[in-house]
């Protein structure tokens, strides 16, 4: 998708392109829903959720009561999210 217009806030834009340069995915809410998207972590695809799928995706809402909080949501889970964690059998059967 490229660098581009995500959000109609400039606050809530900067955070979601913030979260597409650490590897975020941002995919376009299809309809007339009130969300302007979703937005996926890195590890999201990878058949494992990271931290049990707490912080994989979120929606963007197209009109948030409060654009300042939603902004600092999404920086907190963006930030909070890790890679799943590697199933350490190898080492154990050595």
């Amino acid at each position: 998708m490229g660098k581009g217009k995500y959000h109609d806030d400039k606050n809530l834009n900067q955070v979601i392109e913030q979260a597409i340069d650490v590897g975020w995915s941002f995919e376009r809410a299809r309809g007339g829903g009130h969300a302007k998207g979703l937005l996926k972590c890195p590890h999201y695809d990878s058949g494992r959720s990271c931290r049990g799928g707490q912080y994989c995706k979120m929606t963007i809402n197209g009109s948030p009561k409060n654009a300042t909080t939603e902004a600092k949501k999404i920086r907190q889970k963006v930030e909070r999210c890790r890679p799943p964690e590697r199933n350490n059998q190898d080492e154990d059967e050595s």
